[in-house]
């Protein structure tokens, strides 16, 4: 038997906090759901103190007004959710989820809320004053709930959404930690070597006035030259990177990068597998929320991040209009994948096209998944190749160096 803080309210909306006796944090919330309460948090005694230093953000001390992060969103949407299902009425489970909530960016928000609510205000109007907090796709969903009077269904829709995109998110971002890693140690080795090491050993070469073989000749070539002009190269370096940011900014500059990625043969993959699970998931969710096909397939358009994707939408949304159906314009297009436009289409005949999009964003979700890997599996060895070549190619040139000393006059 372990020892667990727990977090929970009754269905009056008294908050309860302590510790409590159990085999695991389930049976302590089975046995606070027996006592008539709805747990919010179970956290093992142990593990609270390493929690609590793992959720402290320094940086909110000195940047209170910044944009609260995605996972706030995840926690917001979680609490709420479990409010909702409780049967707790709107107005209280807002003010609860203001007196639960640790960081500032959610009280801010849910006290907000609580006060338009509190105004006559629906919630979807509240939220779109905080469109940096919900995107598109939450406020369209929490105003169809409260059109069908089932805003705890799609809270909790919803909170499945934000789940598995955050599972996403997190895998990629896990799977490039080691090769991003490799290209730091091996670009700082070549800067060590270049800036450090060569030079020491270009001044005893030049005081024995032996000739050197040629590689050897161009590597301190290189070296005097990023010696000589380091600052200018790190302010090209920064030039180069504003000026990328700012063209990639502009219309014409984003639309050119996005079609080159399209180009690639392995980013090609990568990017439609990840738009094409967007468009699934977002028209999924949307459309077994009872949002209008074509109400959904514009909120769709504006959440791809691809222009080329996005620009492929306009014909669906007008082939939508006039009843085409969707799997025909989204094929003519001929830029969404086979399957995705195969399945799209029995969603139509069968008239579960909302579960069948759904479906779709599933298989594509895994199949991103399988494509990082693949591409991880390819680049992490070509990464290590290429470094070793150039960290090689020094060393063997103060090799051949070295071994042409023996031909030196003494």
């Amino acid at each position: 038997m372990g020892r667990f803080l727990y977090k929970a309210t009754t269905r009056t909306g008294e908050i309860h906090s302590g510790e409590m006796e159990g085999s695991s944090a389930d049976d302590v919330r089975g046995k606070l759901k027996a006592g008539g309460m709805i747990p919010f948090e179970v956290v093992d005694a142990s593990e609270a103190t390493r929690r609590g230093l793992r959720n402290l953000d320094i940086r909110s001390i000195f940047h209170r007004g910044r944009k609260v992060k995605i996972s706030d969103v995840l926690v917001f949407t979680e609490k709420f959710a479990v409010l909702l299902k409780s049967g707790l009425p709107l107005d209280r489970s807002l003010s609860l989820l203001v007196e639960l909530s640790e960081k500032e960016g959610i009280r801010v928000v849910a006290e907000s809320l609580l006060k338009d609510v509190n105004a006559g205000k629906s919630l979807a109007d509240s939220m779109e004053q905080h469109s940096e907090f919900f995107p598109r796709l939450y406020i369209s969903m929490v105003r169809a709930g409260e059109a069908a009077g089932v805003i705890d269904r799609i809270m909790e829709q919803l909170l499945s959404y934000l789940r598995q995109k955050e599972e996403l998110r997190g895998y990629i971002i896990s799977s490039l930690i080691y090769p991003a890693l490799l290209l730091l140690v091996g670009l700082g080795t070549i800067v060590v070597l270049m800036t450090y090491v060569i030079p020491k050993f270009k001044e005893i070469f030049d005081s024995m006035n032996q000739q050197l073989p040629a590689p050897t000749r161009i590597l301190m070539g290189i070296s005097d030259f990023v010696m000589n002009y380091k600052w200018l190269i790190l302010i090209a370096i920064v030039a180069i990177v504003y000026g990328y940011r700012h063209w990639v900014s502009t219309p014409e500059g984003r639309s050119k990068k996005d079609r080159i990625l399209l180009k690639l043969p392995l980013i090609k993959r990568l990017v439609t597998e990840g738009e094409t699970g967007r468009l699934a998931a977002t028209a999924g969710i949307l459309l077994t929320s009872a949002v209008p096909l074509i109400q959904t397939l514009k909120i769709v358009q504006e959440l791809l991040s691809n222009t080329v994707f996005r620009e492929a939408m306009v014909p669906v949304v007008s082939g939508a209009k006039k009843g085409d159906g969707v799997a025909g314009p989204m094929m003519n297009t001929g830029v969404f994948p086979p399957l995705a436009v195969h399945l799209v289409r029995v969603g139509e005949e069968t008239g579960n096209l909302g579960p069948m999009f759904v479906k779709v964003g599933d298989i594509y979700q895994e199949s991103i998944r399988k494509s990082v890997k693949s591409f991880l599996a390819l680049f992490e060895p070509a990464l290590i190749l290429v470094m070793g070549v150039i960290v090689g190619v020094i060393v063997a040139s103060m090799l051949l160096a070295i071994f042409s000393m023996n031909d030196a006059p003494f």
